[in-house]
């Protein structure tokens, strides 16, 4: 939630997914810039590893991009997972799906 949001001291989307994102790995590139997602678990060579990211129900495919994205613009952050993934989203959300709805986007 955005309280939660708030209470966590992030700057960026990125650093609000880290401190509040449950069951997921966010790793960082030599520059500091985000670079990678992974979901904990076993991975898999056919199914895609990385989770499906969605701002304001737009697939984001760069990640660097949440980097520039104010915490303070964030209105929720929702993580589905499993079954609820891949029932929205198809096979291709194995790994979750987190979807980032942002003030402006949430009204």
């Amino acid at each position: 939630t955005e309280r939660a949001i708030q209470r966590s001291g992030a700057h960026t989307a990125w650093e609000a997914l880290r401190k509040t994102v449950p069951f997921f790995w966010f790793d960082d590139g030599r520059s500091g810039q985000p670079r990678r997602i992974d979901h904990r678990g076993q991975s898999s060579i056919i199914l895609a590893d990385q989770p499906i990211i969605l701002v304001d129900g737009v697939q984001l495919n760069d990640f660097a991009a949440l980097g520039g994205i104010p915490a303070e613009d964030l209105f929720e952050i929702e993580v589905l997972s499993g079954i609820d993934a891949t029932t929205y989203y198809g096979t291709n959300a194995t790994k979750g799906v987190i979807r980032i709805w942002t003030k402006v986007g949430a009204t």
